[in-house]
C-alpha cells in the first residue's frame, strides 16, 4: 500500500516537471521569437515589480503573474 503511494507520487513529480520543463522552454522560444513582447503561457505572464508604485501590498522585487482580458 504505502509503496504504492510512493510510485503515483513519484510519478506525479515527474509529470509536474516535464510540464514545468515545456513551459519554461516554450516561453524561451516565445521570448526569443518576440523580443519586444513579454512572454505568456495561455495568457498569463510573469513580471517582476521594478518600483514602490504599489506598497506596501506589492514590493519592489516582487514577481507577479498578470492575466490578459483585453
Amino acid at each position: 500500500m504505502v509503496k504504492g503511494v510512493f510510485d503515483w507520487a513519484e510519478n506525479m513529480i515527474l509529470f509536474l516537471f516535464v510540464v514545468l520543463v515545456f513551459l519554461l522552454g516554450y516561453s524561451l522560444l516565445e521570448a526569443n521569437n518576440h523580443p519586444l513582447k513579454v512572454p505568456s503561457v495561455m495568457g498569463y505572464s510573469s513580471t517582476s515589480v521594478l518600483t514602490n508604485s504599489m506598497s506596501p501590498a506589492i514590493e519592489p522585487g516582487d514577481m507577479i503573474i498578470t492575466k490578459i482580458t483585453a
